[in-house]
């Protein structure tokens, strides 16, 4: 038995998007990067070393594994539930204003070493010192033993630009280094 479709026709005019902005175009971080790149590097060379108050009575990674949909540590919101494999760390008050760029730094430990380099690495994530609103590890329960997440990558670190136009100051880089 034949399938009777009726012939429709879809006519709609394009799209226009209209720029929100219309002065002067505000660089990408990582054009301001390179442009400026000169004069950020002889101003973080004349900043002092950089010193993290650590964060103390912070989770260790099984407690970490337990926060569930909703928990709050060090004035960082946690979650890990659902398929993510992923237990997530969002500072409730960003300390960076601008819009995430893309940038981050993944660090990667053997798959039996991820509590321990939690452990190692929990008293500068929380720290109110760093520069770092969100960032995350892989729950190694969840994950499949063959995934790429189990194999490298364990620590994902957003790097947010500190400044509301989106482009990063040299003491907030120095910071970050």
């Amino acid at each position: 038995m034949p399938i009777n479709r009726p012939n429709l026709n879809l006519n709609i005019p394009p799209l226009n998007i209209v720029a929100a902005y219309d002065g002067a175009e505000i660089p990408s971080t990582n054009k301001h990067l390179k442009n400026n790149f000169n004069s950020l590097h002889n101003q973080m060379r004349k900043m002092p070393v950089s010193h993290f108050k650590e964060a103390l009575d912070v989770p260790d990674y099984s407690g970490m594994r337990q926060s569930g949909f909703f928990a709050m540590s060090q004035g960082f919101q946690l979650n890990n539930h659902g398929y993510d494999v992923f237990i997530h760390a969002r500072r409730e008050s960003p300390q960076s204003q601008g819009k995430f760029a893309g940038d981050k730094f993944h660090i990667s430990v053997l798959r039996d070493m991820v509590p321990q380099a939690f452990q190692a690495l929990s008293g500068l994530l929380f720290s109110e010192d760093s520069p770092v609103d969100k960032w995350k590890v892989t729950d190694m329960e969840k994950v499949v033993q063959q995934a790429r997440v189990s194999l490298g990558a364990q620590f994902t670190l957003y790097i947010k630009p500190d400044q509301e136009n989106s482009q990063y100051s040299a003491s907030f880089l120095h910071k970050t280094r």
